[in-house]
């Protein structure tokens, strides 16, 4: 019963994702407009200093910063111990756009990434505002194609309560893996593609659901319309996610950026253990979340939990036969989401990695859901307890 009616929910929840990414892709081509608009780019770095200078080099090589006097780029280094600072303020001595903030105490129960995140928008001037992280490569159109998606709007944005101009523009990020990387990297960046592609085709459906906080923007006016981070600085994670869901609660359109320029190059985990406590942090907000998506959610968990355990229960060929059609379902809407995705992000699909990573999918699902909401994570040298554990 539980595979038949989380079968249903899942292959639902996927197909109208498919739906969305059916609408972008009638759009044909990315809109582009004249972006008149300031903007800020702003970024929240703690000991990158094996990044932040190519983040900064790749964002200096914007189109939009080659063509455009009204760019900015805010680093705010959040407790560096190693070079970050000193780098980016050697890039800062050299670029005018360019403005290096320095955070150097966080309050107890506050997000250091979120209270360096508002403090960098609080000193920017943009109208228009672009997260990034501090490990990412980007396209060079990347800063003129988010901000086109968001100031063009789109039949495909979420309608909110009849609001006509999208207020944030959601991007994809990617991770950097080599052809010759370690299958389990190359299973996961597969599993990260898939959820940036979800997350599009869910906006495009008109129910946003999740978003990367490394290729996002959002307009100033609508940011401080919804009080920013305020009352949520207390969650380590969703300073994407639990952003746009404010945005969503007060009627404010969300629209999702389109072409392979809105997708940022991010480093993936170094290990499997710098992956499971990614995921976990990832995954401590879903407990934050409204009773509906909370709800929808619960279903696909038991879904996944009955994939997971029927190895260890088949007993019967009935549940191995409805086991084996659920699990077909799931891989046919799952694979047949990614190819229709592909003209809008470029991503490649390697079938046999494919089908693999839909095997492990389920239990490692379940796992990292459990250890997100009762466990807990390690980020930037701290460790945190989930809010279910304290």
């Amino acid at each position: 019963m539980t595979l038949s009616a989380g079968g249903i929910v899942y292959a639902l929840f996927v197909l109208k994702a498919l739906g969305g990414i059916q609408k972008l892709r009638r759009m044909s081509t990315a809109p582009s407009v004249a972006v008149s608009q300031t903007i800020s780019i702003v970024i929240a770095a703690r000991n990158e200093e094996e990044w932040i200078g190519k983040t900064l080099e790749s964002l200096l090589a914007q189109r939009f910063a080659k063509s455009q006097q009204s760019l900015q780029i805010v680093v705010v280094d959040d407790r560096s111990t190693d070079r970050t600072a000193e780098i980016a303020a050697e890039f800062v001595a050299n670029y005018p756009q360019l403005r290096l903030i320095r955070q150097t105490s966080v309050p107890p129960n506050v997000s250091p990434k979120k209270a360096a995140l508002a403090l960098g928008i609080a000193n920017s001037s943009g109208e228009v505002i672009l997260l990034t992280d501090a490990d990412c490569l980007h396209d060079p159109g990347w800063a003129e194609q988010l901000t086109a998606s968001l100031l063009a709007g789109s039949p495909t944005s979420f309608a909110g309560r009849g609001e006509d101009n999208p207020g944030m523009s959601i991007g994809q990020a990617r991770f950097i893996v080599p052809n010759d990387a370690p299958l389990w990297q190359r299973l996961q960046a597969l599993d990260f593609a898939a959820q940036g592609v979800l997350s599009a085709g869910l906006v495009a459906a008109g129910t946003p659901y999740n978003c990367c906080g490394a290729s996002l923007a959002f307009t100033r006016e609508a940011f401080d319309r919804v009080g920013g981070w305020d009352g949520l600085e207390q969650f380590i994670s969703g300073d994407d996610e639990l952003l746009m869901r404010r945005f969503v609660a007060h009627g404010i359109p969300v629209v999702a950026a389109m072409g392979v320029a809105s997708v940022v190059q991010t480093r993936p985990p170094a290990n499997l253990s710098e992956l499971w406590h990614q995921r976990a942090r990832w995954g401590s907000k879903t407990l934050h979340y409204p009773a509906g998506q909370k709800a929808v959610l619960t279903g696909i968990f038991l879904f996944y939990l009955a994939l997971a355990l029927t190895p260890f229960f088949s007993c019967s060929w009935g549940l191995f036969s409805a086991a084996t059609g659920a699990f077909s379902v799931k891989f046919l809407v799952d694979l047949f989401l990614l190819i229709a995705s592909r003209p809008l992000y470029g991503d490649q699909i390697r079938l046999g990695e494919f089908f693999l990573a839909e095997l492990l999918h389920p239990p490692v699902i379940v796992a990292l859901a459990i250890l997100g909401a009762f466990g807990s994570f390690d980020w930037k040298g701290t460790t945190y307890k989930t809010k279910a554990t304290t």
